[in-house]
């Protein structure tokens, strides 16, 4: 679970003043793709990003304590939507695995992904909406 985000400003200022210079197919790729990393400082992350499909629409659970899986019929980074990203609270002989600590976040907190060209789109947590899994 990955609370809410918003994309930070820098694709509205390329689009303003550099999009003529770069061309529509630069920026294009810019906003198209795949992420291989994700940072979240206040939450103690620091980890790859692994491709994982949704199988008879279960997304399928990360393969390791260590790392994020990302959904690839959610949208690629800088695309429009909310990208679906999945991480262990903890694991097998791991009590504090990927996202254990999730739940420290508030407004405001940085989300970095990096993509597969090395760009990095940093994202804010603009609210934070946590449901107790055991509830359901």
């Amino acid at each position: 679970m990955l609370p809410r985000v918003a994309c930070d400003t820098a694709k509205a200022e390329l689009e303003a003043g550099a999009a003529g210079l770069l061309g529509t197919s630069a920026l294009s790729s810019l906003c198209n793709e795949v992420p291989v990393a994700i940072k979240i400082t206040a939450a103690h992350v620091n980890a790859k990003i692994e491709v994982l499909e949704v199988i008879d629409g279960v997304m399928q659970a990360p393969t390791a304590a260590d790392v994020v899986s990302w959904s690839k019929s959610s949208p690629r980074l800088g695309q429009p939507g909310n990208m679906l990203l999945a991480g262990h609270l903890n694991w097998w002989g791991v009590p504090q695995a990927v996202f254990f600590y999730l739940n420290t976040l508030k407004p405001g907190d940085l989300v970095q992904v990096t993509g597969q060209g090395g760009e990095v789109y940093t994202y804010y947590i603009l609210d934070v909406n946590a449901k107790d899994h055991a509830a359901d």
